[in-house]
């Protein structure tokens, strides 16, 4: 008959209920855990089996019966090692190592497929297809960090295997991590703006390791200077190696050749390798060197047309001055040429006149080359001489004269009300002495005479007059001039006549530009008004130039009643005497203003 059976194992999650006929077979899987791995390395399942005839519950029959299964434990180990630091552009090699750690009884481990974050296409070495217990693989690959690569370059590597005859995955990873440095290098060149050929000069130059604070010393590899060579022998040793951040300097003489070629431009080139890398990194820095060159002639203008013709000859040893952000003087050689070797920039030139010459008449024939270009003060234009030019187009022509005169102003223009100085200079060129000598000078209107070294002989309105004497041959006499001019925004010339009993009279003018006048204006308000006793009071002075011209030497005095005690005064007075405010504002632009503020208590 039939019977109602339970089944029961050890390694049976519940228990199991069938009907026995004859024969029964009743399969399951029991998946092996690391509990099981730690218990033993054999794993051992029991089964009973209790079973009764259908209709009677109480007569029942058990049987049982046990196995056990050999357990192995698969395992595998990846180590991935490689540089720990390396540059953008440079080869880093990684070395994989496999071993399988598996139990000593497991088998043999078959390669499934390896992968890698960072590195493509790499296969293991053949001796990694499989390995027994124990075994070990190495294999290596290479990798050239890009531009852009992530810092820290982070990859990880991962490894799959399989037990021989088993479906079993075993899986290993390791990560390497590279920190990458940025290596860099800068170097600055510098020396004078200007030198003249034939100067000796110095260049400094100054070396940085620019890179990252993680980057290895720099070790220099060449140091190379297009104008100056192989600057080895002027490298100091703390240039030699050159820590992240640091710098070095060092500085190299050179004397500009005679024929040295304008600009004189060089650049340095320095090389260096990071210690312990096959990385170079290089830099250059350039310095440009620039003169200017101005000059020509002086010459004796005998005919006085302020043309230099055929058989005028050179005027020797006149002093000549380039003035501009320094002054640079010279003299003319036996020909009457001079030369000035100077910074490119703005310029003028002033030409020392000669005892018993004037200056000759300034641009008469339109031919700078020809021309006579000074004042008769001896002063040339403004003028700009750029990098590299030459400009030999700058002459003075004189002539002996027999009696002259010559007038200079100062300044020009003049600030109305300001001093205007006149330097009036006879000269007597002739070859027998001027006697009862007379110079007569007429000022213009809108201009008051101040004082005159020496004193005039005798004023009568604007006609000053003075009497010296005689005048030797080659003598001069300077007469200066101290006027004070009331117009604004006008010009006025100023006559000076000179005569005496044997040279007929000579005169010279001198205009003078008088600057535009100021239009002052002063506003006074009070706050509060009306304000009650031991209340502050507030007064607030404006002062407006409206122009068109410069205020000069500006004094504000604010009188206050004696019913008031002064209080805060914004800005502070320069002098307080009682109840007068003084205040020495200097010069106002037109279309400036300024506000006083006074603060008192009635």
């Amino acid at each position: 008959a039939p019977l109602t059976c339970t089944l029961t194992a050890t390694r049976l999650p519940t228990a199991h209920r069938f009907t026995l006929d004859a024969v029964y077979t009743h399969r399951y899987t029991h998946t092996v855990t690391w509990a099981d791995w730690l218990s033993g390395d054999h794993l051992t399942n029991v089964v009973t089996v209790t079973c009764h005839p259908m209709q009677y519950l109480t007569a029942t029959t058990s049987a049982g019966v046990s196995s056990s299964v050999r357990l192995f434990w698969p395992a595998v180990e990846l180590s991935k090692t490689g540089s720990a630091l390396a540059a953008v552009g440079e080869e880093v090699v990684y070395i994989f190592t496999v071993t399988n750690t598996g139990s000593t009884d497991s088998p043999a481990l078959v390669l499934d497929g390896f992968s890698d974050g960072l590195l493509n296409g790499v296969t293991p070495a053949p001796d990694c297809g499989t390995l027994a217990v124990g075994e070990s693989c190495v294999f290596t690959a290479a990798y050239t960090v890009p531009t852009g690569a992530a810092d820290p370059l982070v990859n990880t590597a991962i490894i799959t295997y399989h037990p021989q005859g088993f479906d079993n995955r075993v899986v290993a990873s390791d990560t390497h991590t590279v920190n990458l440095f940025q290596a860099a290098v800068r170097v600055g060149k510098s020396g004078p703006d200007f030198a003249a050929p034939g100067d000796a000069i110095t260049y400094t130059i100054r070396i940085t390791n620019a890179g990252s604070a993680d980057s290895p010393s720099l070790i220099l590899d060449s140091a190379v200077d297009s104008l100056l060579g192989d600057l080895t022998a002027f490298v100091p040793a703390d240039c030699a190696t050159l820590a992240p951040q640091s710098n070095c300097e060092f500085d190299v003489p050179y004397t500009v050749p005679t024929a040295a070629p304008c600009p004189l431009v060089n650049q340095v080139v320095v090389t260096y390798h990071p210690q312990g890398a096959v990385e170079v990194v290089t830099d250059t820095a350039a310095h440009s060197l620039a003169w200017a060159i101005v000059g020509d002639l002086v010459w004796d203008d005998r005919d006085q047309d302020g043309i230099q013709d055929a058989g005028e000859p050179g005027l020797a040893d006149v002093p000549v001055t380039l003035e501009g952000g320094t002054s640079h003087s010279a003299q003319t050689d036996s020909s009457g040429h001079y030369e000035f070797i100077v910074p490119p920039g703005d310029y003028r030139l002033a030409v020392q006149r000669r005892a018993g010459y004037l200056f000759s008449p300034a641009g008469q024939g339109g031919d700078p080359e020809r021309d006579s270009d000074t004042d008769a003060a001896g002063i040339t234009p403004r003028f700009t001489v750029g990098a590299c030019q030459q400009d030999s187009t700058w002459d003075a022509g004189m002539y002996q004269a027999t009696l002259a005169v010559v007038k200079a102003d100062s300044p020009d223009p003049v600030v109305a009300r300001e001093v205007l100085t006149y330097v009036i200079t006879v000269l007597n060129g002739g070859p027998d002495p001027a006697t009862g000598l007379v110079v007569t000078d007429t000022l213009p209107d809108g201009v008051v005479f101040l004082n005159a070294v020496p004193a005039p002989t005798t004023v009568a309105g604007q006609s000053l007059v003075w009497e010296p004497g005689d005048l030797a041959s080659a003598a001069a006499l300077t007469i200066t001039l101290n006027v004070r001019p009331t117009a604004c925004g006008t010009t006025i010339t100023n006559t000076a006549e000179v005569s005496s009993q044997e040279y007929p009279a000579v005169s010279t003018s001198e205009a003078t530009t008088i600057a535009a006048c100021p239009d002052l204006v002063v506003g006074l308000a009070d706050q509060p008004d009306p304000v009650e006793s031991g209340h502050t009071l507030t007064y607030s002075i404006a002062i407006t130039n409206n122009g068109p011209g410069m205020a000069v030497g500006v004094v504000l005095t604010d009188t206050l009643p004696r019913e008031v005690i002064l209080g805060d005064v914004v800005p502070s007075p320069m002098n307080q005497a009682e109840q007068s405010l003084v205040w020495a504002v200097g010069d106002m632009p037109a279309a400036s203003s300024l506000t006083f503020v006074v603060h008192v208590t009635p």
